[in-house]
């Protein structure tokens, strides 16, 4: 299936939890006992010190702090120059809403959510930058690139979809309704849908890239490996990346014919 159509599939597909063109919460069965006292809990977080501008991670971190990231993500610069570069890409991207960069006493780098107020030294797509540089090797070794990026794309599409079908909505008495992974018993308070129109977005925007086989700029090089500190390894609105997403699938598409 092409990739374009995948993203059109997925983002105009009405899902289980709409009417009427509302977004309506996930329709859950009556909770356990065990889900009521996983309930969230909000964190009393300091919230930010000093906020950073809403873009990526990239533009506050020097050159050696992207290298210890890239590592951090089992990527080694010196010999996999092309990845590095990848990387780089996805930490030029804005952070996904409610997230954004700040900074402690120290100029370390953390990650604020306005929403809950919970802060976090993971960066918010952490796990999907993982995905996404295994997905890059193996596009980058087939012998189509286009058809290998596409079955990435539908191969996280569908987990992403499986994962979802796992999540209940608890309606706990006294307090708003939350989500419950009745597989993980993770908790969150918000919409785990909203979470995966996001993270697919991103994939799709950044596997169009390897698409194109456009020049991934890199500045890996001697020196480089200087030990500093990096908090552990954001995104435009769904809506604006489906918009970009399936401009430039269509764009390779049509290069490719």
């Amino acid at each position: 299936m092409a990739t374009a159509e995948v993203i059109r599939q997925f983002f105009k597909a009405p899902s289980p939890s709409q009417k009427g063109g509302q977004h309506m919460p996930v329709k859950t069965p009556l909770a356990s006992p065990a889900s009521v006292a996983a309930v969230p809990q909000t964190p009393q977080a300091l919230g930010p010190r000093t906020p950073m501008a809403p873009t990526g991670l990239m533009q506050n971190l020097e050159l050696a702090q992207q290298v210890q990231y890239a590592r951090a993500l089992g990527v080694d610069p010196e010999f996999e120059s092309e990845l590095f570069g990848y990387i780089q890409m996805m930490l030029r991207m804005p952070l996904p809403e409610p997230w954004r960069e700040c900074a402690d006493a120290k100029n370390r780098v953390y990650y604020y959510n306005s929403k809950t107020r919970a802060s976090s030294w993971s960066h918010p797509l952490l796990q999907i930058h993982v995905l996404l540089s295994a997905a890059f090797r193996r596009v980058v070794l087939s012998g189509d690139r286009v058809k290998a990026a596409c079955a990435e794309l539908e191969a996280m599409r569908q987990q992403g979809e499986a994962d979802l079908a796992c999540w209940r909505e608890v309606a706990a008495e006294g307090s708003r309704a939350y989500y419950y992974h009745i597989e993980s018993q993770e908790t969150s308070w918000d919409n785990p849908r909203d979470k995966l129109t996001t993270e697919l977005g991103v994939q799709a925007q950044m596997l169009s890239h390897l698409i194109r086989g456009s020049p991934m700029p890199s500045q890996a090089g001697s020196g480089l490996a200087s030990p500093v500190h990096v908090a552990a390894p954001g995104v435009s609105t769904p809506k604006h990346l489906q918009q970009e997403s399936l401009a430039t699938v269509n764009e390779d598409q049509e290069a490719q014919e």
